[in-house]
């Protein structure tokens, strides 16, 4: 596409006239309705605009430069599945969930058992737990505000069973915190409610004694 270039064209664009009363086109009385300059005009800066936002340069024997320019402009906005990793982080922008995405965040982590045992939140906000030993969880660290969380924890087969001191950015309530299972293999889960997120996290927490 490219500017009206006639023998008669203007060498700038005019100053539009007052804006009117918005109508249509027609036929009938008062009469055929008159394009006026200002509305030729609006048309072809309103398509060019676009062409030129694509990063083309308007042209005179090219005819498909507006198809080719709104395909290129929404092809450089197009968003991608979210992977489950970011899912899990919550930081990426310009990306859409899937089921498949969201079915693989919900996966839980595997915590590195220690003697002070960390759980990265971004790495997964489901983990599972299995002590090898009494063990003191960290508080944890990259928690989103208002997200929930859940840790299963696991008593060995055999060996235990063990402790775990919780972090003081777990809040039990008037319950306190809980005493864990101490059959061989028992679970218990943890389900933590961020209330406050950053270096100094704090969790609502509640306790499931499992078998």
């Amino acid at each position: 596409m490219y500017r009206i270039d006639g023998a008669t064209a203007l060498s700038s664009l005019p100053t539009p006239a007052a804006a009117g009363t918005p109508g249509y086109f027609g036929i009938g009385s008062p009469g055929p309705t008159v394009v006026s300059a200002d509305w030729l005009n609006m048309v072809q800066e309103e398509m060019l605009a676009v062409i030129v936002a694509a990063g083309e340069t308007p042209s005179k024997t090219t005819f498909t430069q507006l198809r080719d320019a709104i395909e290129t402009l929404i092809a450089s906005v197009a968003a991608t599945a979210a992977t489950a990793a970011q899912i899990q982080a919550g930081t990426v922008s310009g990306a859409f969930a899937t089921p498949a995405g969201l079915a693989g965040a919900s996966a839980p982590q595997t915590l590195a058992d220690a003697a002070t045992t960390g759980w990265d939140m971004s790495a997964g906000f489901n983990a599972k737990w299995t002590l090898g030993g009494n063990r003191t969880l960290a508080a944890p660290t990259n928690s989103i505000l208002g997200r929930t969380y859940m840790l299963a924890v696991k008593q060995p087969t055999s060996g235990g069973p063990y402790t775990v001191t919780w972090p003081s950015a777990f809040d039990w309530g008037g319950a306190g915190a809980p005493a864990l299972s101490t059959t061989a293999s028992a679970r218990d889960a943890i389900s933590l409610y961020c209330e406050t997120a950053g270096s100094t996290p704090k969790f609502i927490a509640s306790f499931w004694s499992g078998t």
